[in-house]
């Protein structure tokens, strides 16, 4: 395993020790889940149990190098800092000491807020927490997405929806009304 992660590791280069602590952590995660290897679908296919264990194990490897990744990646560039919270209500704006910016913002939220009058609460968590915190090319950090599931009792794909439809609501009233 250890030599298969090592030739992985040079197609993303990183170095001999990088693969040697991601081939370790194929193992920590096969120990932590064993329960999830099925010997019935290695019969299915007509492999051996040691074949059908490679594979496994190679893709919890493929799997544990694109986190590996990721993790370099989003530690040099996220915008996220690990202080997002889900957004029940809009925000205030009497922070804003530009008075004629301040009301500007105040017309957009209250078309928003008309706009999210027709839907439920849950679309309006969704969509004010999407809107404060998504950025182009990263998704919601996973501890924010596990929070929002847990306030609006919904599960991943349920809360991509409600959010499609809540953009789509809103785009359609301002077209409507004219707003910006």
């Amino acid at each position: 395993m250890v030599d298969k992660c090592r030739k992985i590791g040079r197609h993303w280069n990183f170095d001999r020790e990088t693969c040697d602590l991601l081939a370790e952590r194929v193992f920590e995660r096969f120990y932590h889940n064993p329960f999830k290897f099925q010997c019935a679908e290695c019969l299915k296919r007509h492999l051996t149990i040691e074949e059908c264990t490679k594979l496994y194990l190679f893709k919890i490897a493929q799997r544990c190098f694109i986190d590996h990744n990721n993790e370099i990646f989003q530690a040099i560039n996220s915008p996220y800092d690990g202080s997002e919270h889900v957004i029940i209500d809009f925000p205030s704006l009497d922070y804003i000491l530009n008075e004629e910016k301040r009301n500007d913002l105040h017309e957009k939220q209250k078309v928003i807020a008309a706009a999210l009058a027709s839907v439920t609460p849950k679309h309006k968590i969704i969509y004010l927490t999407y809107k404060s915190y998504e950025h182009k090319g990263f998704k919601l950090p996973r501890p924010l997405l596990k929070e929002l599931r847990e306030v609006t009792g919904l599960n991943q794909n349920s809360i991509r929806v409600y959010k499609n439809e809540t953009f789509n609501i809103i785009e359609e009233y301002k077209t409507e009304h004219g707003a910006k």
